[in-house]
């Protein structure tokens, strides 16, 4: 970088322009790489707690069935006997008469919030995932919906990119019945987004919605980062896991009244004039969604929303379900006879005693412990509606926005993303909490986001105890297995039509296959993402990089005033695609996004190796890191 540029006056100076790439403030959110992980593994019990809740919680009128005792006992019966292994994926799940008065009196509590609120917490075992059905109301989904058809429309060729096939997008493509499966991005931040090297910043100004399109061509071009900028120190190793090549571009949102969020910069690829009117309709949404961001996000920064555990374990080991016999075989008179002696009986009682032991699973803190907990104490309506821990000293936050569609055909039924556990974004983006909205279905059956987190594997036994060589009670209780990576699934949320999940970008997630409800006719799914960047990291955003598409440029140039106002079309898209230095044509970004692509992939693919390295260690003997490493026989119960 420019040294004389960086100390210019009133220069910029942000992440990677006039500052490493890899920089960031002592006071941020943690990344789950290596300044995040759950101080402890949960319990096979507590997760199945979790999900229990979670189910309940899709139920229509589920707050107010859990105060009816018909819904509760129903509830009782199906829980008890459920194959947890086969239903929830949690080996050795079970459920008892005290893990179900626990749920009952959270879920009553968590009914009161939601009455409140709207949100509810499905998931929260040491983070919190929280849902809502009603934080966006039924209109605003329709607006949403119209405003999705309307980028449609607009869009005169879709990729779809996950067969890197591009085609034409009509409105009837849901009618034909050769329609291929197809997933289109209709807002992706990967098209168009800062690209070292080639995209070009303001040095020492922002632009605003009003006069973003004037600032088209204008700005210097941002530097490649040097490859140490690019690195982040994990357990003394460097790895390169910063994004040298592109960062997707944020927009800015303010708070003028310190509760209704406003757009303040475009939205990376949605033109703020041919799509205006949806902005608001983004604006609602996001208004909506700072309560739950603020949730998740306080959870795990500096834990100010506290979430307790509701099962202990400080010993792993075994009891007997009553008080054996003295001699179980009844073979007391053979010793006292001489046919055996003393050594033999002995032996043979510890055998029956062994088999007739159990493994001694904790249970949840009694009523009286959970009182003096209160559960959830620190989450009321008001800690969730004050965004003073969320924002710091910030004015506002940046959101990255992301659309997408997904389309089903009787000929191509199912749509399987086929995606592995994952981080949203990279490093570069400093994504803190996400929140995805499924807006629009029709005909498809529900998806499943399904969460995994890493936990602290070592010194077990400085909090449970359990005896040298024997696993198997650690195995029951919390389905630990020796040397295999310490990561454990949180649960999944099930999600449709008219549902917000929101999460912390600590844990890892992916979803699930879905499929046409009825496989005679043509469905589709469509889905709205937000990610929230560190309001206490602040990026580059489109506050700082005019609009790159060169198709804007020429729709600009080619109004009454433009400079292209009397050539014909035809030409106009000549000039378009031959753009030499910038703006950039549509076809050479959608080669750069395929590139830039698959370095995020590769990103990914090394964070889940480094994850995956962290060991759970319970003989303490040998090397409890083993980077680039995997065990062999891992349980995909437990991954």
């Amino acid at each position: 970088m420019e040294p004389e540029a960086v100390i210019e006056a009133g220069r910029i100076m942000l992440p990677g322009f006039g500052l490493p790439l890899n920089h960031r403030p002592e006071d941020h959110f943690p990344d789950a790489v290596n300044d995040w992980e759950q101080h402890w593994p949960h319990t096979n019990r507590e997760r199945c707690m979790v999900a229990f809740m979670q189910d309940v919680t899709l139920e229509e009128n589920w707050d107010q069935r859990v105060f009816q005792e018909t819904a509760i006992a129903t509830w009782k019966h199906d829980v008890v006997g459920k194959d947890w292994r086969r239903a929830g994926g949690i080996r050795y799940g079970d459920f008892t008469d005290a893990m179900f008065e626990c749920c009952i009196e959270e879920l009553q509590a968590k009914a009161r919030l939601y009455q409140e609120t709207g949100i509810v917490s499905i998931l929260d075992i040491e983070v919190r995932i929280t849902r809502s059905d009603r934080v966006i109301s039924s209109d605003m989904r329709s607006f949403l919906q119209k405003a999705a058809r309307n980028i449609e429309r607009t869009s005169l060729r879709k990729i779809d990119w996950s067969s890197g096939k591009e085609t034409t997008l009509t409105q009837d493509l849901e009618s034909t019945s050769s329609a291929r499966n197809i997933v289109v991005n209709l807002i992706d931040p990967a098209m168009y987004p800062l690209v070292y090297g080639r995209s070009r910043v303001l040095p020492a100004k922002e632009i605003d919605l009003q006069d973003c399109l004037d600032h088209i061509t204008q700005g210097i071009t941002v530097q490649m980062p040097d490859k140490d900028e690019m690195q982040k120190y994990v357990d003394g190793i460097y790895y390169t896991l910063f994004a040298g090549k592109s960062q997707w571009l944020p927009c800015n949102v303010e708070f003028p009244d310190g509760i209704n969020a406003k757009i303040t910069s475009y939205v990376n690829n949605l033109h703020p004039k041919d799509h205006r009117n949806f902005y608001p309709v983004l604006e609602n949404i996001i208004t909506k969604v700072m309560p739950m961001w603020n949730l998740v996000y306080s959870t795990v920064y500096k834990e100010t929303m506290h979430c307790e555990k509701r099962i202990e374990c400080y010993q792993a080991g075994w009891k007997y379900p009553i008080t054996p016999p003295y001699d179980p075989l009844n073979i007391r008179d053979d010793l006292m006879s001489g046919l055996i002696d003393d050594d033999e009986w002995q032996r043979r009682t510890n055998i029956w005693l062994r088999n007739f032991r159990v493994i001694d699973k904790p249970e949840p803190r009694s009523k009286e412990e959970r009182a003096y907990h209160i559960h959830d104490s620190s989450v009321t309506p008001e800690a969730m509606a004050n965004y003073t821990n969320i924002l710091g000293k910030a004015d506002g936050i940046q959101v990255i926005v992301k659309m997408r569609a997904m389309y089903l055909t009787p000929e191509n039924p199912v749509c399987d993303l086929r995606n592995e556990f994952c981080l949203d974004g990279a490093l570069n983006e400093h994504i803190v909490a996400t929140a995805v909205y499924f807006f629009d279905d029709e005909n498809v059956t529900d998806s499943r986001v399904s969460f995994q987190a890493r936990f602290q594997g070592l010194n077990f036994e400085e909090d449970c105890s359990f005896e040298t060589g024997d696993l198997r009670p650690l195995d029951e209780i919390f389905g630990l297995r020796n040397k295999t990576p310490s990561l454990q699934k949180v649960g999944f949320a099930t999600m449709r039509e008219g549902l917000m999940l929101a999460y912390p970008n600590v844990v890892q997630q992916k979803e699930s296959a879905f499929q046409l409800k009825d496989s005679t006719r043509p469905g589709h799914r469509k889905v709205l993402t937000l990610h929230l960047v560190d309001p206490r990291v602040k990026i580059l955003s489109t506050a700082n990089v005019p609009p790159q598409q060169a198709d804007w440029w020429a729709a600009e140039f080619s109004t009454s005033e433009g400079q292209l106002k009397e050539l014909p079309k035809e030409v106009v898209d000549m000039v378009v695609e031959n753009v030499s230095d910038f703006p950039i044509p549509k076809q050479e970004a959608k080669r750069m996004r395929d590139e830039l692509l698959l370095e995020r992939s590769d990103l990914q693919n090394k964070i889940r190796e480094i994850l995956r390295s962290y060991k759970v260690s319970l003989d303490w003997s040998g090397d409890d890191m083993d980077h680039g490493s995997s065990s062999e026989g891992e349980d995909d119960d437990w991954l």
